[in-house]
């Protein structure tokens, strides 16, 4: 897995900087990060992760759940789901 590119979409920083340094440990490289199910779609409009792990639970008028099918049904990007 090491050079895959990856997107995190989590609300909480903490949290969000806790992930981001297991994966770059891991050699994973993290391409970006979103706080909301629209700035994930924004983001991907224009980026191509191989992979996105997103919280269930997002600030925003859509959670993990909606944003995921967006993304599914828009660019069929593999999505692990992840909550606190």
């Amino acid at each position: 897995m090491v050079g895959k590119k990856i997107f995190i979409v989590e609300d909480d920083m903490i949290i969000q900087m806790f992930i981001e340094r297991i994966l770059d440990n891991l050699g994973l490289e993290v391409m970006g990060e979103a706080r909301t199910g629209d700035e994930t779609i924004a983001f991907l409009e224009n980026n191509r992760p191989d992979f996105i792990l997103m919280d269930i639970g997002l600030a925003g008028d859509k959670d993990g759940v909606e944003t995921a099918e967006i993304v599914n049904k828009l660019y069929q990007i593999p999505i692990i789901f992840l909550t606190g």
